[in-house]
C-alpha cells in the first residue's frame, strides 16, 4: 500500500530558532493559528473533550500521554517528532525552574 499524503514540514519561529525558550502552550497556539485552525477544529482532529486545548494553549495543562502529543501533532498537521522535542523541551525547562526555586 502507498501513501500519497507527504509527511508534514517542520514548523519553524526565529525564535525557537534562536534558541529562546517559549511556552509550549504558545507554540500549540501559533502552529494553530498558522493554519487558520480553530480550538474546536484542533479539539475536533486529535478527540479532545471541550476546554483541554484551551487549558494547553494557556499553560495551565501540559500534554499528558504520548498518544496525545501524536493526535495533536497530527491534527495540527506538523511532524510528531517536532511536538514530542517541544514538549520534552518544555519538560526539561520547567523541571529545571523548580529545581532552581528550589535550591535559592
Amino acid at each position: 500500500m502507498t501513501h500519497n499524503k507527504t509527511a508534514p514540514q517542520r514548523v519553524s519561529f526565529p525564535d525557537l530558532d534562536s534558541g529562546l525558550t517559549v511556552p509550549l502552550g504558545t507554540l500549540i497556539t501559533r502552529v494553530r493559528r498558522m493554519r487558520g485552525l480553530s480550538q474546536r477544529e484542533i479539539q475536533r482532529r486529535a478527540g479532545m473533550k471541550d476546554s483541554t486545548l484551551s487549558k494547553l494553549e494557556s499553560g495551565t495543562n501540559g500534554i499528558s500521554s504520548v498518544s496525545s502529543v501524536v493526535k495533536l501533532a497530527d491534527a495540527l498537521e506538523m511532524p510528531r517528532q517536532q511536538l514530542f522535542e517541544w514538549a520534552v523541551s518544555y519538560i526539561e525547562n520547567k523541571t529545571k525552574q523548580s529545581a532552581d526555586r528550589a535550591h535559592h
